[in-house]
């Protein structure tokens, strides 16, 4: 079985490569112990760089954090704060099309079913300015590295399966 800090060192390392990890730029109730940024631009030109078509931006943003006291009220409340605050964490403009935040809870015991089914459940979106300013997905993931299992909303299998602790051990030497 994976040591959290064994687990965030590799996640990190792996994250680094597509995210800028570092701090979370917005004030939250919670202490994450990582905070990942991907940030996507598109942009169409017409022959040369100063004609610009259109553009479009496509952001990522995780926040990631151990918690073994897993309270389905707790974490409701916690969703509903990223909801609250889901427009300072897009900063959506103009060339903002839509963005993937994902509260990522770990832990070294078992999920409870309550907790389990909240996460499969669980599925936000929030639209800026009726959409001209894009939209923000919010999700939630928990993860347990006691029996290797991740839940979420059917969405997000894609993205969380890359949290799978067995994907972490399969990148290392």
């Amino acid at each position: 079985m994976f040591s959290y800090n064994q687990y965030l060192d590799d996640l990190r390392r792996d994250l680094s490569a597509n995210f800028n990890i570092s701090q979370s730029p917005v004030k939250t109730t919670n202490r994450y112990d990582l905070y990942g940024e991907m940030n996507i631009q598109n942009t169409k030109f017409a022959l040369v760089k100063e004609v610009k078509i259109y553009g479009y931006e496509n952001n990522e943003y995780l926040f990631l954090r151990r918690e073994d006291r897993l309270e389905e009220e707790d974490i409701v409340k916690e969703l509903k704060e990223l909801k609250h605050i889901a427009k300072d964490i897009a900063r959506p403009h103009r060339e903002h099309m839509s963005s993937h935040i994902s509260l990522i809870l770990v832990t070294t015991g078992t999920i409870p079913e309550s907790v389990a089914k909240l996460a499969r459940k669980f599925y936000s979106q929030k639209s800026f300015s009726f959409g001209f300013k894009g939209w923000a997905d919010i999700y939630l993931t928990v993860l347990s590295l006691k029996d290797q299992t991740v839940e979420t909303h059917r969405k997000n299998k894609i993205t969380a399966s890359f949290f799978l602790p067995e994907k972490r051990a399969s990148g290392r030497s």
